[in-house]
């Protein structure tokens, strides 16, 4: 049964016919990988159904537009794209992993990431968006902390926001001020 799997710029190909089947892995890697396709991406890793660490280095003419991990059992994701890669400001990340206890994300070309579901596990997030940083990075932040209270290590690098949009985060002033408040003991120590 196949638990680790490690690929390096690999051309992954789409057999419809040959539905992929990982039902033991619980560790994936995908280096610079070529993929058929945003679709693709998703049922693939639906189809790792206990998957516990997924590190992803996305790469310029990887095929996808939004990468979608929606896994139940992520328990650490780590994704992570170049300036390198192809900028497209309808390029970015969709997170759907209640069970992460590690979130990290390195992201220097301005993309997106939306976070579906609340991650009460999570203990650690890491962000580094390279530059100056459209504002759903902080309302992530915003909504980590708010659904999160086992957070307990949480590194911002080189997030310098336009501006925190308070309402898209879903955060009345008070929750706001909260959050905010949080933040900074956080950073602070």
């Amino acid at each position: 049964m196949l638990v680790t799997l490690k690929l390096n710029n690999v051309v992954l190909v789409d057999v419809a016919s040959e539905p992929v089947s990982l039902p033991s892995l619980k560790y994936l890697k995908l280096n610079s990988q070529k993929y058929p396709g945003d679709e693709f991406v998703k049922r693939f890793l639906s189809s790792c159904i206990v998957l516990e660490h997924l590190d992803v280095d996305q790469c310029p003419g990887d095929n996808v537009t939004v990468f979608t991990v929606r896994v139940p059992s992520l328990e650490s994701l780590y994704v992570r794209k170049s300036s390198d890669t192809d900028l497209d400001n309808a390029e970015g990340f969709v997170i759907d992993a209640p069970s992460l206890k590690y979130l990290g994300i390195t992201d220097s070309t301005g993309g997106f990431c939306v976070i579906e579901s609340e991650m009460p596990n999570i203990v650690k997030a890491d962000v580094d968006t390279g530059y100056y940083c459209r504002s759903n990075v902080y309302i992530y932040v915003c909504c980590t902390q708010r659904d999160s209270p086992k957070l307990q290590s949480l590194e911002l690098e080189q997030c310098i926001p336009f501006q925190i949009d308070r309402a898209a985060a879903g955060l009345n002033l008070v929750q706001f001020q909260n959050v905010c408040y949080r933040v900074l003991k956080l950073l602070n120590g």
